[in-house]
Order: structure tokens, then sequence, then C-alpha cells
């Protein structure tokens, strides 16, 4: 959608993946208790206290955990690499943007309106424009 410039689609995306992000925040902040609390308990650091780290801490690990601590691991992996090509793709994509309407405001010989210091002074203009607020 973004390869072929379909605002609508993408809009459309951004809502419905706002419910999954906050659910996602939501299950982190979850994990991050329950991680402390078990970390804890078997007096562990929770920074170290991985699913492989379990496992290793039980003397015969049941069956059933080694095959979904792989699958988990593979849909990390899965998810890491969807997630660094989409955040190129949309970086790229905002990049083009940027361009483009440097562009046309280059074109249309627009000269972006001064702004100002606290002091009231003219600020000093940077050289890029700013279409998306990207902190985090």
């Amino acid at each position: 959608m973004l390869l072929r410039g379909d605002a609508r689609a993408v809009v459309d995306a951004l809502t419905r993946q706002e419910p999954v992000l906050h659910r996602i925040a939501a299950l982190e902040s979850e994990r991050i208790s329950v991680v402390a609390q078990l970390a804890a308990l078997l007096d562990l650091d929770p920074k170290r206290l991985t699913l492989t780290h379990l496992l290793s801490l039980v003397p015969r690990p049941l069956a059933g955990l080694e095959p979904l601590r792989r699958d988990l691991r593979s849909l990390l992996d899965r998810l890491l690499t969807l997630n660094s090509r989409n955040t190129f793709l949309i970086e790229r994509s905002l990049l083009h943007l940027e361009r483009l309407f440097r562009h046309l405001l280059s074109a249309l010989r627009v000269v972006p309106a001064p702004t100002y210091a606290a002091s009231g002074r003219p600020a000093l203009s940077n050289a890029t424009l700013q279409f998306v607020d990207r902190r985090v």
C-alpha cells in the first residue's frame, strides 16, 4: 500500500493497528510484571530470565515446552524481520514525501514562513522540512 501510494489503505491500516498496539503494550506490561515476580521467587536477574533460561532450570523439561519455545522464537524472528522491513519502507516513503514537498514548494516559489525564538528574534531555520514527528 505504501509502494502503491494508497493513502486510504494506509489510514485504514493505521486505524486497525491502534487497538492491536494498545493490546501489545498491555501484554508487555503484564509480561514484565510476571517476569519480575518469577525472578524474585527464583532469586534471578529479571533481565536474564528468558524461556530458554527457565527451561534450563527445570531438571526434566516438559516435553511440550521445547517445541513451543522454538515456535515462539521463530515467530519473534519473523516479526523482527517484518518490523525492520516495514520501518525501512515507512522511512523511505517519508523521505520521498519530504523531497516531493520541497520540490513542490520550490516550483511554486513558496517561501516557508519564518519561525521565531522565545526572544522574539527569527529562529535559525533548519534546512529540512519536518512533516512528521518521529519521536517515540
